[in-house]
């Protein structure tokens, strides 16, 4: 009996551990987009960057769309705060 609870004990803590690991890299990742995106302003190269398959792993279909959403309306903001620019 005590060598079952050893194992759920371990299999609790294996299970913590992927999870934190998993919340660091998706942190990191999501800190390296953005930089790419808002920093570099580079929304071409952040589009291809998503394509990663690697990716799939860290984020759902349903926020990898939402990151592309994010990119393309970077894009459509520069490009009216560009062209308003110019107009001034």
């Amino acid at each position: 009996m005590s060598e079952g609870l050893v194992w759920i004990f371990v299999g609790g803590l294996v299970a913590v551990a992927i999870v934190l690991v998993l919340g660091r890299l998706r942190a990191r990742a999501l800190h390296d987009l953005r930089h790419v995106l808002f920093d570099e302003q580079n929304p071409e190269l952040y589009l291809r960057l998503l394509e990663n398959p690697r990716l799939r792993l860290l984020f759902s279909q349903r926020a990898l769309a939402g990151l592309r959403n994010d990119a393309r309306l970077f894009e459509e903001l520069t490009r009216r705060a560009r062209r308003e620019g110019r107009d001034a």
